[in-house]
């Protein structure tokens, strides 16, 4: 038990209490993975992700068919459809033997689909059909990236047709390249070694996981509506295929025991097997995806920590830090702050400072100058910028508390507007004449100690 509590101390309040900056190379990568792992638990814990993890299940089912199809008429103007198919083989093979009955079946159906032969409202239907599905991908991939914008309509069609066509073409050219060198003359005198044979046997196991964690890797950069590093994708892919694999293996061990499942179900049987893999497959592929965005955002990870950022207080702070520092960079003639930046010199997520920016571009206090990180400078000079209306920017909805109150009635007669309206004038009058030059120009070289109370 003192071991539970110990942990669960360690993981509420040590783990983000600890200032990384103090701790060796090593020690700062293990709190920062530490971190990252607890947080897409958490995450995942929270149930968002399953539900849309189903949700990608419904969507898959009605374009499995038209997504392959397109798939392999393209690959076979170029002669090379066969070669997916291993890849494919990987993707059922957690079904245990009746999986390659099922591919077949799949791959029969997508053989008699004669794309050309479809006329123009078939292949019309047939391409809408898998930017439906690549669109909700990217809507599951942009909420983990908490990107609020999607892309445009044209932008869905290329972007989308470009993934279908590139992403098979560089599985085929990966799994080419490996078979190219192992048939090389130097590579083959080196797996004469027996050590080394063991070794490339190994990987040519492996080499079907490794795949995946490829196409996994090209998903998370090229469908999220933002920049996505490769390194962040990569570590994404490489979980995601490790899950993969572990997964492969634990549901191959239940279809084996599950012998059960085709006295039920009869012929549906591997029907409901595959619905029960999709579902764990598109769960494994939006955890990863929720590993490469932490791994890029690790000061994301502070959301789980123990603060709450929706709180006034902290919504008032976080809106005077960051007109604080975009007031500064103004002042000295600096390039303007992204909202990245102001997450990290604020060590809060970006997302929550976004909000904030949002909402002080909707008031012209700021002007926004790039999109995707947003970066923003004043819209006045600071003397002319009052500190109540940035306050008010995260206080009311409208930066008005009549309107708000216009927006809300019912409670005429009571005290509650009458008391809104007494805080917010005696916010006016402690903040009197306050410009953000005041909060801009006063960094006092040993901060005042605080008052004990409102009467000091």
């Amino acid at each position: 038990m003192e071991i539970i509590k110990s942990t669960r101390e360690f993981i509420v309040a040590g783990l983000w209490k600890q200032d990384l900056s103090t701790l060796s190379g090593w020690q700062r990568r293990l709190y920062r993975y530490l971190r990252l792992l607890f947080a897409a638990v958490y995450e995942f814990g929270e149930g968002v992700l399953s539900l849309r993890a189903t949700g990608l299940v419904y969507s898959t089912l009605l374009s499995l068919i038209p997504l392959l199809a397109v798939v392999f008429s393209v690959l076979k103007s170029f002669g090379i459809h066969n070669k997916l198919e291993p890849f494919l083989t990987t993707l059922v093979t957690p079904l245990g033997a009746r999986g390659p009955e099922l591919l077949d079946h799949i791959l029969s159906f997508v053989d008699n689909l004669r794309v050309g032969m479809l006329g123009t409202v078939g292949v019309l239907t047939l391409f809408l059909s898998i930017v439906f599905l690549i669109e909700k991908v990217e809507d599951a991939f942009n909420h983990i990236w908490r990107i609020r914008k999607p892309r445009s309509m044209v932008r869905k069609v290329s972007d989308y047709l470009s993934v279908v066509v590139i992403g098979p073409f560089l599985l085929v050219f990966s799994v080419g390249i490996f078979a190219s060198l192992k048939s090389t003359y130097m590579v083959q005198e080196f797996l004469a070694i027996e050590q080394m044979g063991r070794v490339m046997a190994l990987v040519t196991r492996l080499m079907p996981y490794l795949s995946v964690s490829l196409a996994f890797t090209f998903f998370y950069m090229f469908i999220p509506n933002t920049a996505v590093r490769f390194r962040s994708a990569f570590v994404g892919g490489l979980v995601g295929g490790i899950l993969w694999l572990v997964a492969g293996w634990i549901f191959t061990a239940f279809v084996a025991s599950s012998s059960r499942y085709d006295i039920i179900y009869s012929g549906f049987a591997i029907l409901v097997l595959f619905l029960i893999w999709l579902y764990v497959a598109w769960t494994i592929t939006l955890v990863g995806a929720e590993v490469a965005f932490l791994h890029q955002y690790p000061e994301a990870c502070i959301k789980y920590a123990p603060r709450d950022f929706d709180s006034p207080l902290e919504r008032e702070f976080i809106v005077l830090a960051i007109m604080r520092e975009v007031g500064l960079r103004f002042r000295r003639g600096l390039d303007p702050l992204s909202s990245l930046d102001l997450s990290r010199i604020l060590k809060v997520p970006e997302w929550e400072v976004r909000a904030i920016v949002d909402r002080l571009i909707k008031a012209g206090l700021v002007h926004e100058f790039e999109k995707d990180p947003v970066q923003v400078l004043p819209a006045a000079p600071p003397a002319r910028i009052p500190l109540k209306s940035i306050l008010d920017a995260v206080r009311v909805s409208h930066g008005n508390l009549e309107t708000f109150l216009e927006e809300n009635r019912g409670y005429e007669g009571s005290m509650v507007p009458e008391l809104l309206r007494k805080l917010d004038c005696s916010l006016e009058r402690a903040l009197k004449d306050m410009t953000l030059e005041d909060l801009v120009g006063r960094d006092l070289p040993e901060a005042p100690a605080p008052p004990t109370s409102c009467r000091d």
